[in-house]
């Protein structure tokens, strides 16, 4: 399967999961390679992004590039630490890759729907992250085999942690009362 089928079966995969449907199983590729597709296609999204505003705002630099990716890596960094620690705390079987490629098309399913609600002007960041909470609770449910509880335990560290980690490493280098800057 090439990437751009992959891409589309798992868009498939979220639409089928996300409305409890069967055959979602096969549409995701759980794979090295899948995985890479997934982050190629995340990070692609987010270069997009990155240019769009360049548009908007002024042609960013490559230092505002190469910042704007690796502070849109984070909430993929939220989703692993969210995953491994369920995977851990519930002595999960299932491999890792079988969620966290999901987790990962999921994010740019709500990247892409964040650039076409910017453009429309509107604040719905936190319609968004409820979103995400509820594909990460689907994935919870069915990838996982999480009971209710676990899901929603799930899907509320992960996004807990998609908000924390922004504002913690904000906080770390924010200058702070008091300081010389």
């Amino acid at each position: 399967m090439n990437a751009v089928a992959q891409i589309k079966a798992a868009g498939l995969g979220w639409l089928d999961l996300a409305a409890n449907r069967p055959g979602w199983r096969g549409r995701f590729v759980a794979t090295r390679q899948g995985l890479f597709v997934a982050l190629g296609t995340y990070f692609g999204v987010v270069v997009l992004a990155i240019l769009l505003q360049g548009i908007l705002v002024g042609v960013p630099g490559i230092f505002e590039l190469i910042v704007g990716i690796l502070a849109n890596g984070l909430p993929l960094l939220g989703v692993y630490l969210g995953l491994l620690t369920t995977i851990l705390m519930l002595r999960l079987k299932v491999p890792m890759l079988a969620m966290l490629v999901p987790a990962i098309y999921a994010l740019t399913i709500l990247l892409v729907a964040g650039i076409l609600l910017s453009f429309a002007g509107g604040a719905l960041a936190t319609v968004l992250l409820g979103v995400l909470g509820y594909l990460l609770y689907r994935g919870g449910r069915e990838i996982l085999e999480l009971s209710l509880a676990s899901a929603l335990a799930y899907a509320a560290l992960s996004i807990v942690l998609l908000v924390a980690l922004p504002l913690s490493l904000y906080m770390l280098v924010a200058p702070g009362p008091g300081s010389p800057i």
